[in-house]
């Protein structure tokens, strides 16, 4: 079960959050066209309206929240946070076979997707409390991407 009812934004927090995917083709280099643009799908939903979305919702959620044990203080907030992304973390690969020394068990895919959600609501939340909105976010990954692209080019 998630912690994640534990913890809620403060009033006027500004909306924040968003994620992207690297794919990579036949010779190991990444597809800068999917990431920048998205493919398929995500065509009929732009990053910036999915994640308007979901911070909407993380939003809308925090509302009912008690935050009668929320911190008060944001650095303290976002220490929160952490470890609450930390623990759904676990919990996310408490779905998989990490356990070598154990019996091997079918992977739990829906209950796996289920635990990353909790990471992302905890990761929305967090980015609400840094004042991020969806477009500071998507410029933030873009920015962090391009740095990690030119690592992996350089042999990092």
């Amino acid at each position: 079960m998630s912690t994640a009812t534990q913890y809620k934004a403060p009033q006027g927090a500004a909306a924040g959050a968003g994620a992207g995917q690297a794919r990579r083709g036949g010779g190991g280099e990444l597809l800068q066209g999917q990431l920048e643009a998205g493919a398929g799908a995500r065509a009929r939903n732009p990053p910036s309206d999915t994640l308007e979305a979901i911070f909407g919702l993380q939003r809308g959620f925090s509302a009912y929240v008690d935050d009668s044990r929320y911190p008060r203080g944001r650095p303290e907030r976002i220490s929160a946070l952490c470890t609450a992304i930390i623990q759904e973390a676990a919990e996310l690969q408490a779905t998989t076979n990490w356990k070598w020394w154990k019996r091997q068990t079918e992977f739990d895919e829906a209950g796996a997707k289920e635990e990353l959600i909790d990471i992302w609501h905890f990761v929305v939340q967090a980015s609400l409390e840094l004042g991020l909105s969806p477009s500071d976010v998507l410029d933030e990954y873009r920015r962090k991407n391009r740095i990690n692209v030119e690592r992996q080019k350089s042999g990092y």
